[in-house]
């Protein structure tokens, strides 16, 4: 299993990060590597759905579901299918930003996609693509943010 973390800050307030984030269809804007979000629905927990990814080449498909839903501070789920592991999102303030924090948790599927890219090289990539993803959810966060001011 590789794990990676990463976080960003926002001047967005948290509520509208969480937001963000808890809109799976919003996945597909700051997920580099996520090709499709699919068949959302809400649950007890937050939500459920079909996600498909690329990565080295190969498609994973499988199923995201939502165990935990802390609005605006915290928002959990499992990936099932291709792609296994678990992802964590914690939104807190931090004087005048928010800090959005990201972490990963995923098995990849073999042996295909481990002779392909090798452990080493997926922590990387894996981490590399956490980075991006905070920056990217931040980034789009504050632009929304702007976009909805009054002028």
């Amino acid at each position: 299993m590789i794990g990676v973390e990463a976080d960003a800050s926002t001047d967005a307030r948290p509520e509208a990060v969480f937001d963000f984030i808890a809109t799976a269809e919003n996945h597909e804007k700051f997920m580099p590597s996520l090709v499709e979000v699919s068949d959302v629905e809400d649950t007890d927990t937050g939500i459920r759905g079909r996600y498909v990814f690329k990565l080295a080449g190969q498609t994973l498909e499988g199923t995201f579901n939502d165990t935990e839903f802390d609005r605006p501070n915290r928002r959990a789920y499992d990936l099932t299918g291709d792609a296994e592991g678990t992802v964590t999102w914690t939104v807190e303030p931090s004087g005048e930003e928010t800090r959005v924090g990201y972490r990963q948790e995923f098995t990849l599927p073999g042996p295909d996609i481990l002779e392909t890219i090798g452990d080493p090289i997926a922590r990387k990539y894996m981490q590399r693509e956490a980075n991006t993803i905070v920056e990217n959810v931040a980034t789009l966060v504050e632009e929304s943010a702007a976009d909805a001011a009054p002028s």
